[in-house]
């Protein structure tokens, strides 16, 4: 299947479900992090070792800065991990 589609039909499927659930999602590069998702003050971060955390609290902005940033592991190490309560999925 062309790439280009499969990007295309992924953003739609993102942009849907934050229609229905009012969840952000956003799939990041990252060689630890597959996708950071918030909605209503909780950061969802799911791993691409397959755990899945939430972090309470949380502002948008700060899910903002973290999708924009450039390195998200980093990013996750030093604003994110022990500054919000987290539990595991």
């Amino acid at each position: 299947m062309n790439p280009f589609l499969l990007v295309a039909l992924k953003t739609a499927a993102e942009s849907l479900i934050e229609e229905v659930t009012g969840e952000k999602r956003a799939p990041v590069v990252s060689s630890s992090i597959a996708v950071v998702g918030w909605k209503s003050g909780t950061l969802t971060v799911e791993f691409r070792n397959g755990g899945v955390y939430e972090y309470s609290g949380v502002p948008a902005s700060v899910y903002e800065a973290f999708i924009s940033s450039g390195s998200k592991g980093r990013f996750f190490r030093t604003m994110v991990k022990g500054a919000y309560g987290s539990s595991k999925r």
